[in-house]
């Protein structure tokens, strides 16, 4: 099978027939080790699940954050805590490629999600097995990453329009009056060029725009009528 491993991958790819029998091996062994998990059988869905996750990764598809974080999630349920927390190490260390981390736009927001789940996974561990340091010093980097979601935002916006070689962009909005936001909304925004006419993306309040509790949209504009 050709080696698609360290290649961008479009949003679109199409499997190859290898890859997808050995993914209907992956769906049938991920879906049992949900069903032991429903029983609170939970060694039996650890067990399942890495069978489900070594299919996966004979692939050139990678699993998202929330699926790959469910092997550390059920070894604290079957209070193998430190083998959880060896899960979470390895998944922060990059031992498993993770979907949208490597290609494609927000991959740096992406890595910031996968830093903030897989520590409070840790810290969740860490706390049920006694170590209440360790369990704190996930939290803060935990923290942290939430922190840095709204810059990553931008970093990757900056990739998006220097890849389009476009300046001119709008940003959406929430449908929510009385925010902080609501002053951005439908707002047009210069990013990677200079217009006196609107402001730059630096010039955006990003929490305000790319809290992680309320992100919006931006998006190109092709029609100057509308600006």
């Amino acid at each position: 099978m050709d080696d698609l491993k360290d290649r961008p991958l479009s949003a679109f790819y199409e499997p190859t027939p290898e890859e997808c029998a050995i993914l209907s091996k992956e769906k049938r062994f991920r879906k049992q080790g949900t069903a032991y998990k429903r029983e609170k059988e939970f060694d039996k869905a650890v067990e399942m699940m890495r069978c489900a996750r070594s299919y996966q990764y004979q692939t050139s598809l990678y699993y998202d954050i929330k699926t790959l974080l469910r092997i550390p999630k059920y070894l604290v349920l079957a209070k193998r805590y430190q083998e959880a927390l060896d899960e979470t190490n390895d998944i922060l260390r990059g031992k498993w490629g993770i979907a949208g981390t490597t290609a494609g736009n927000g991959q740096h927001e992406c890595r910031a999600l996968v830093a903030l789940l897989t520590h409070e996974v840790a810290s969740e561990a860490a706390r049920k097995m006694g170590n209440e340091v360790l369990a704190k010093s996930h939290e803060e980097e935990a923290l942290r990453a939430e922190h840095s979601m709204p810059s990553m935002r931008i970093v990757d916006l900056k990739e998006e329009a220097r890849k389009c070689d476009w300046t001119i962009w709008r940003i959406g909005g929430c449908g929510l009056p009385g925010l902080p936001c609501e002053k951005w909304h439908d707002r047009v925004i210069t990013i990677g060029g200079v217009d006196n006419k609107y402001p730059s993306i630096d010039q955006v309040d990003i929490q305000a725009v790319f809290g992680n509790d309320n992100p919006h949209g931006v998006y190109a504009v092709y029609d100057f009528e509308s600006v």
